[in-house]
């Protein structure tokens, strides 16, 4: 298990592919208290999270992205680190929906668009857990 120091602020990795997604969550979780890395893709946040897995508490990923999809994504993190929580984003309607994809392991889901005090609370619920 990778741990920093508690009185370090959390780190989360946010990966979307729209930029003004990317940039509110970013504003969202920064104002409350978080460091926040951002990802363009899959292909990107493999490689940031590759270099900086021992900073990174929590990954927020989106589900449509460009050269692999969340999933791939977060294959492509866990077996970096197989610890890392992950949270997954996406403009899911139905809960069926969230569920048939959150099987694969995610530790949980923040829906689009976000709202902040649910994204908060999703990423506060996952470092807590």
């Amino acid at each position: 298990m990778f741990r920093r120091k508690k009185t370090e602020r959390p780190v989360v990795l946010i990966v979307d592919h729209s930029a003004p997604s990317r940039a509110a969550a970013e504003r969202i979780l920064k104002e409350s208290g978080y460091d926040v890395l951002t990802a363009v893709n899959g292909l990107h946040a493999a490689h940031l999270f590759r270099e900086r897995c021992r900073d990174i508490d929590v990954v927020v990923v989106d589900m449509v992205l460009p050269h692999m999809d969340g999933i791939d994504t977060f294959l492509a993190i866990r077996e970096i680190r197989s610890d890392v929580k992950v949270i997954l984003t996406g403009s899911y309607e139905d809960r069926e929906s969230v569920d048939r994809v959150l099987s694969f392991g995610f530790a949980g889901f923040a829906p689009k668009p976000f709202d902040p005090s649910a994204l908060v609370g999703e990423v506060e619920q996952v470092i807590a857990a």
